[in-house]
């Protein structure tokens, strides 16, 4: 699937609000959520995943592992988008 289709998707279900900067750049957002890392967790304010520390998961664990991904992955797509607006100056 094409990012763009994916984003569009996204925007048009509301599960998703990006600006139209982001999606004129086609981010991969698949491809952005498996590069996140611990620090880009941290960095928005939220625990790691622990997929390892716990191996019988429930609903609620995985409910917060999953709002954790999606704040860590705002807070890198926000930065992304502030490091292309400073390199455009």
């Amino acid at each position: 699937m094409d990012p763009r289709d994916l984003i569009k998707r996204k925007l048009r279900a509301g599960n998703l609000v990006l600006s139209k900067y982001d999606e004129a750049m086609a981010i991969d957002l698949e491809a952005l959520r498996r590069s996140l890392t611990p620090g880009d967790y941290l960095a928005a304010g939220v625990d790691p995943p622990h997929y390892t520390e716990d191996p019988f998961l429930n609903a609620n664990v995985i409910a917060e592992m999953l709002a954790a991904e999606e704040k860590a992955l705002a807070h890198k797509l926000k930065t992304l988008q502030a490091e292309e607006a400073a390199r455009k100056g």
